[in-house]
């Protein structure tokens, strides 16, 4: 017999002898010494029980079956027939039969015989089968009963495990720094955690069991109400910063998780309150900043206009002077030469001199005043022909002669054209100035790849200088030699260093005295 995937077998005679299974020799003998037990007493009290020949052989029979089963209830049958047929029926000792009768009764007792054997072999069969049947049912039974105490056992450490992973799930959420609470579809706080709680500003025993609407009255008209509901209607996720604004008056800012689960929702809460205070001090910040700027933008408007005032000033009102400084001079030498010693006529040339240095001075300053404050307008540049052309309208022919000017490939720039052409003329007059002193003045113009950003350089074989000295070269008025060596205002370079910083490069000199110098350029974005 199979139970739950396990196959129960029983033999019945296993256990239960001969009672239960086929009859053996030790129920067999037994059985078959009844009819001779009957035909014992049957003789011996023959007398008393004369002419019943079958009294005491039909229970013998009944026995004997009972006993051993059907062999043996045929065997007794054959057996007390054999016996009653030789002693007790008439002509005594003998198998002759006198009497129909007494055949009828022989042939009687033989059927008779054979039914109690073959009714006690059912019966037998009928038991062993109710007993293998009953000890399939006790062994499924003990089956199932050891099935039960295994599920009990497992269910146990189960629903214990369920327990821990709970225990732990809860200190896990009562100890997040983030807020956790519970809402269940009844609108009603089922779980909040010591985080939440500082939210809430409430002690969470006060909101436990309670419903979401009645602990906060009017909370039905905002956005959040809004997103918790269609949480627990669609099951879907939202995401969401709120400002809440608590029964005491204050505000505070929460940026708020709400998820779907199986008792409701769970709100995953932080508190950034800080973050938009901060936020809101910076916005303020910036709107001081921009009314700054413009107040600053209106003042460097009004001081830009003063200094334009200044300039025509300049431009105007020195250069008249400066004019009749030198015109007088020449009238003087014209007019009075003959009265003026050596040393007159050289102080008129020396007035006169220093009257068109202080007209070149004024315009370079006009001219570095004017890089600042003009507007500019970008477009592609063809840095080698401006370099070559800016070097033929500095130098004469016979200039040229004694120069070798070379100019490598120089990709395009993008930049404000007139502002460039003023860098290539400072630089390349400078060159072509501070290498006049030799008898072959080299002049190399050339670019470079550094980082991905083009380098413009122009070298020359020239005076050069000390780079201790490098800081003051760009700075208005910093000369490095003087007067007497090599002319000039000091504003070259500076004007130089205002352009390339307008269009957001850099610039920088390298040099060593009597080895010549190098100037190096970027133009920023738009080199």
């Amino acid at each position: 017999m199979e139970v739950n995937g396990r196959v129960v077998a029983l033999n019945a005679g296993e256990n239960s002898g001969d009672v239960l299974g086929a009859p053996g020799t030790g129920r067999l003998i037994p059985a078959l010494l009844i009819p001779l037990a009957a035909f014992a007493l049957q003789w011996f009290f023959w007398e008393a029980i004369y002419p019943y020949v079958w009294f005491l052989f039909y229970p013998a029979v009944f026995f004997s079956s009972w006993l051993g089963g059907m062999r043996a209830g045929l065997a007794a049958t054959v057996i007390s027939t054999v016996v009653v047929w030789w002693f007790f029926i008439p002509t005594r000792y003998s198998f002759t039969l006198e009497r129909s009768a007494s055949s009828l009764s022989m042939g009687l007792f033989t059927v008779m015989g054979a039914l109690f054997s073959l009714t006690h072999e059912r019966l037998r069969k009928a038991n062993r089968r109710a007993a293998a049947a009953l000890a399939a049912v006790n062994a499924a039974k003990n089956h199932l009963e050891e099935r039960i105490v295994e599920r009990t056992a497992d269910l146990a450490r189960r629903t214990e495990s369920l327990r821990e992973s709970e225990r732990r799930l809860r200190a896990t959420l009562d100890n997040m720094m983030e807020g956790c609470q519970i809402i269940d579809n009844d609108w009603r706080y089922i779980y909040i955690n010591d985080a939440a709680e500082k939210h809430n500003r409430r002690p969470k025993e006060e909101l436990l069991g309670k419903r979401y609407m009645d602990m906060w009255p009017g909370i039905e008209a905002t956005e959040v109400f809004t997103e918790i509901r269609k949480c627990l209607e669609t099951r879907i996720a939202h995401h969401m910063e709120n400002g809440f604004v608590f029964p005491d008056g204050r505000k505070g800012w929460f940026d708020l998780s709400i998820q779907p689960v199986p008792e409701g929702v769970f709100i995953l809460s932080v508190d950034i309150t800080d973050r938009k205070r901060s936020e809101e001090e910076i916005r303020q910040l910036n709107a001081d900043l921009e009314e700054r700027v413009r107040e600053r933008t209106a003042q460097l408007e009004a001081a830009n206009k003063e200094l334009e005032a200044f300039s025509y000033s300049v431009s105007h009102d020195l250069r008249a002077p400066l004019r009749a400084i030198d015109g007088y001079s020449n009238i003087l030498l014209e007019d009075h030469e003959p009265r003026l010693d050596a040393e007159g006529k050289r102080v008129c040339s020396v007035i006169s001199e220093s009257a068109r240095t202080m007209g070149d001075l004024i315009d370079d300053l006009l001219a570095f005043s004017r890089v600042g404050r003009t507007a500019m307008h970008f477009s592609r540049i063809d840095m080698a022909a401006l370099a070559r052309s800016i070097f033929f309208e500095l130098t004469d022919p016979e200039g040229r002669e004694r120069i070798d000017f070379h100019v490598g490939p120089l990709p395009a720039a993008v930049g404000d054209a007139p502002l460039i052409r003023q860098v290539w003329t400072n630089l390349i007059s400078n060159a072509v100035k501070f290498s006049s002193g030799k008898e072959r003045a080299v002049i190399e113009v050339g670019c470079g790849q550094v980082d991905g950003e083009s380098v413009y350089s122009i070298r020359d074989n020239g005076a050069g200088f000390d780079m201790k000295y490098v800081d003051k070269l760009f700075g208005v008025f910093q000369r490095l030699h003087s007067t007497t060596e090599f002319d000039g205002t000091g504003v070259g370079l500076a004007i130089v260093q205002r352009i390339i910083h307008r269009h957001g490069g850099r610039v920088w000199a390298e040099g060593a005295t009597g080895m010549g110098a190098s100037f190096h350029f970027t133009m920023g974005g738009g080199g």
